[in-house]
């Protein structure tokens, strides 16, 4: 699988429908967080978040048929957008992974036109590039890594690696929020990055 099914236990208003050939599932929760979102922020920046999330999931989307894998279904949820695929290799599994941040970068080009839209495709490409799994940087590092070294280093390297990743965001989510003054924000951010990493840890293969 390119990626995991998502848990949606506890979905409240689920739906699912045909979009271009696939089956897509939404979760009842997605809708309650894009509610709730919709209180928090400006409706421009909400959908300027939303239009570079979906250019970020076109360029895997169009990734994957570019090296011809069989999508088996597009899920949305809280945590994201969810691909499932039938079996796939490492190489293209690297590509595919890469493809999404890179197409969320190529938003950069239009900032003149579309600024919101460019910061926001530029925060939520940095953030799928970090080295964690489940996100783009962490499914990459597990490629390279499994390309390049035995079964035993390779998962000893990706540890190490991923644990200075989550001590860095620790130490930056402290300093920007006290030294900074950044306030509480930024260490939030750093505590979503990493639940959602160690919540669906289990699910890397």
């Amino acid at each position: 699988l390119w990626t995991q099914s998502p848990f949606f236990v506890g979905a409240l208003l689920p739906m699912e429908r045909k979009f271009a050939g696939q089956n897509l599932r939404i979760s009842g929760s997605f809708f309650i967080l894009a509610a709730l979102m919709l209180l928090i922020l400006p409706l421009k920046w909400l959908l300027a978040a939303a239009l570079a999330a979906a250019v970020h999931e076109l360029f895997h989307y169009l990734a994957l048929k570019l090296c011809r894998c069989k999508v088996l279904s597009l899920q949305v949820g809280t945590g994201g957008a969810v691909i499932e695929t039938d079996c796939i290799s490492r190489g293209k599994e690297l590509f595919c992974a890469l493809a999404g941040p890179v197409g969320g970068l190529t938003l950069l080009l239009f900032a003149k036109w579309l600024p919101r839209t460019a910061i926001c495709a530029l925060v939520q490409s940095a953030y799928n590039l970090l080295p964690l799994f489940p996100l783009d940087g962490g499914r990459a590092l597990r490629c390279i890594s499994q390309m390049l070294l035995p079964p035993k280093a390779a998962s000893r390297f990706r540890a190490i690696a991923e644990a200075i990743v989550r001590f860095g965001l620790c130490a930056l989510g402290i300093i920007a929020a006290f030294v900074w003054n950044l306030g509480i924000i930024p260490m939030l951010m750093a505590a979503v990055a990493l639940f959602r990493t160690f919540s669906e840890k289990s699910l890397e293969k």
